[in-house]
């Protein structure tokens, strides 16, 4: 059906061509924030909480401040010429977010959701940050065609049970461009509009 998602699925997919970085931070080793912008936060005189645990670290946001209504958001500009932006990233799930909870990341029109199945939680971890919850990590990589000279990336959880039951920080981030991308797709002979690149898969949109 013309719109439609389609994945291509292989292996050891990634954009051709040297990557630059233009954004980029870690969190826990103290930086501080200067350039996103934090709305609907909890807590709003806070900005970073630190678990002092080997994993959770201190992070911008985290327990008690960023919940479910909290966007984070940074606009780039003055991008050099390049055909995909990756968005890479390390966040802190916390306090055992349940299976309709998503975390989403947004790189102007495209948006990737992640669910349950994408955490990474050790047990040995567990009750590191806030209440006596699982706590989790979430490794974001999403990589999308991006030409413009400016981008905009949100990070945001979405649907929590209670704006107090559930956390998130960022622990470090990195956004990057690369110049040249080799891949195009195809549907019965008609162009395949890519919207992202993963190791795994091509995504394209349905030609009508």
């Amino acid at each position: 059906v013309s719109g439609n998602s389609i994945a291509i699925n292989g292996l050891g997919f990634a954009p051709s061509g040297t990557a630059t970085s233009v954004a980029s931070a870690d969190y826990t080793t103290g930086t501080t924030n200067t350039h996103w912008t934090i709305a609907g936060a909890q807590e709003t005189t806070v900005q970073y909480t630190d678990c002092k645990s080997s994993t959770f670290k201190k992070m911008l946001g985290g327990y008690g401040t960023f919940n479910s209504r909290t966007q984070v958001t940074r606009t780039l500009s003055g991008l050099a010429v390049h055909t995909t932006t990756r968005v890479t990233a390390t966040i802190a799930i916390l306090d055992g977010w349940w299976s309709s909870e998503t975390f989403s990341v947004s790189l102007d029109s495209h948006t990737k959701v992640y669910s349950s199945a994408d955490w990474v939680c050790n047990k040995d971890e567990d009750y590191a940050c806030g209440k006596k919850y699982s706590d989790c990590v979430l490794n974001v990589d999403f990589t999308v065609p991006h030409t413009a000279t400016t981008a905009k990336v949100t990070f945001q959880g979405n649907n929590f049970f209670s704006r107090t039951d559930r956390s998130w920080g960022m622990m470090a981030y990195k956004i990057q461009t690369s110049a040249t991308s080799t891949y195009a797709a195809t549907v019965g002979g008609v162009a395949c509009p890519i919207t992202e690149i993963t190791p795994y898969q091509i995504h394209c949109n349905a030609p009508a």
